[in-house]
């Protein structure tokens, strides 16, 4: 359950250029 999903106000914060630096991981690693 998320907060916004109660609605509480959500504020993304990102740079201007290629967003938040988690968007360019991989998918996990399951069993490696």
């Amino acid at each position: 359950l998320m907060l916004a999903d109660l609605g509480a106000r959500v504020i993304k914060v990102e740079t201007p250029v290629g967003g938040d630096d988690t968007r360019v991981y991989g998918p996990p690693i399951v069993n490696g």
